[in-house]
């Protein structure tokens, strides 16, 4: 969960990682908010900060995502 609430979701398979609010038309509403490459897999998530880490083993990577939605790669460093 974002500082706000706001539920970040890695969807392996949709090559996505989903924002689902807390508020909005309906409780629940999701969005894509990063999505494609350089994703591959991604399946886990955590907090460095206000940077958004993603891991996805079939990028062999780690990424940072910023909260502008700007994907950076952690490891292996670029």
């Amino acid at each position: 969960l974002g500082k706000d609430g706001t539920a970040y979701v890695a969807d392996g398979y949709g090559r996505t990682i989903w924002k689902v609010t807390a508020e909005g038309d309906e409780a629940g509403d999701a969005e894509p908010w990063v999505q494609g490459e350089p994703f591959v897999h991604p399946v886990g998530l955590t907090w460095r900060g206000d940077d958004l880490l993603v891991v996805d083993p079939q990028a062999n990577a780690i990424f940072a995502v910023n909260p502008s939605g700007e994907v950076s790669r952690l490891f292996p460093a670029e």
